[in-house]
């Protein structure tokens, strides 16, 4: 094509393409781009290895295990065999990216695996990737809590009563544990449990600071024997209890029969662990307290205190304190009777 001038208008846009691929030569052109495309594949695009350690280490104790054989394999690859370091480590290398690859860690003797293993397992291209395997030792115990979950007033503390089955043919020091969010929060004194028998366990629980649920487990310290556990923590109780004192005039000899009411007044929290006890000259006195029941008192529930004795046969005065305590609260009504002079 010719402009005005005379001369031969060059191609341009698409056109300006295609004639340069004329010239280059369409075979010259897909060799380029074949080379290209190999290029982004192998420098780009291609899984690149990657890395993986593994560290082995004692549940609780932290302590690091070493000689613990550990096999990384996979679907078309060569199984590679090391064992951990002093460290309770160990690395392989040149890893195969985006391959499923299988893992498997031999428990050392009287050891077992806590938890699950991940395996298999996929590396991204160039992935330096850290695995923590946790060891527990290998006894056979059940653990089995009285209940599943308490409701308790924050920061306060209670006591669960927690099963623990020694089904192994050697005795063992058991030491109940918090687990997950209940780490910190509940813990037990040490027993030995015989083979083949039961004990239970007064394990003491304190609830978190703030209101919420707190899961986990309760587990044997150093073991992966464990039950499932959960703190409602809620507004502390409020105990009321009426009368709030007690005096009284009596005969010599005569017999005491006094009931008092203890009511929870909170909106959410439980009072959990009511216990009532005596002080002062009534418990020489020979007086015994009794609760209508031994559950839980919930928000705006009531239960019957009774308080019995004999006056003294001789007149006196006598002086005391009925204590009424709870998870969370302590409540003290003072006690007096006075004994008249015997009747002419």
């Amino acid at each position: 094509m010719e402009d005005a001038t005379g001369y031969e208008e060059a191609p341009s846009g698409p056109a300006a393409i295609l004639e340069a691929v004329k010239k280059f030569g369409i075979g010259k052109l897909l060799i380029v781009l074949i080379i290209l495309g190999a290029a982004l594949w192998f420098f780009v695009l291609a899984p690149k290895p990657g890395s993986l350690t593994l560290k082995v280490v004692e549940i609780d104790s932290g302590e690091k295990i070493e000689n613990v054989q550990v096999d990384l394999g996979g679907a078309g690859q060569k199984t590679v065999t090391k064992f951990t370091s002093g460290s309770g480590s160990v690395s392989f290398n040149d890893v195969p990216a985006a391959t499923e690859l299988t893992l498997d860690v031999s428990a050392p003797p009287g050891y077992e695996i806590a938890g699950d293993l991940e395996s298999p397992l996929t590396l991204k291209s160039g992935e330096s990737k850290s695995i923590s395997v946790t060891m527990a030792q290998d006894v056979d115990l059940a653990i089995e809590a009285s209940v599943d979950q308490i409701a308790l007033g924050t920061e306060c503390q209670s006591v669960v009563p927690v099963s623990v089955r020694n089904n192994g043919n050697d005795a063992f020091n058991v030491q109940l544990i918090g687990e997950g969010a209940l780490k910190g929060l509940v813990e037990s004194e040490a027993q030995r449990v015989a083979p083949q028998s039961q004990q239970t366990f007064q394990v003491n629980v304190t609830s978190p600071s703030k209101k919420g649920t707190a899961s986990g487990k309760i587990r044997a310290q150093f073991t992966d024997a464990s039950d499932s556990f959960a703190i409602e923590a809620t507004d502390p109780e409020q105990l009321r209890v009426s009368p709030s004192s007690y005096s009284e005039r009596v005969q010599p000899g005569a017999a005491i029969k006094k009931q008092f009411t203890i009511e929870n007044n909170g909106r959410s929290g439980e009072a959990r662990d009511i216990r009532v006890s005596l002080a002062g000259d009534f418990g020489p006195l020979g007086a015994q307290i009794t609760l209508s029941d031994e559950l839980p008192l919930k928000p705006k529930q009531t239960k019957i205190m009774t308080l019995e004795f004999n006056a003294p046969t001789f007149a006196g005065k006598s002086v005391g304190v009925l204590i009424v305590s709870s998870a969370c609260q302590r409540i003290q009504i003072p006690l007096e009777l006075n004994v008249l002079e015997p009747r002419s």
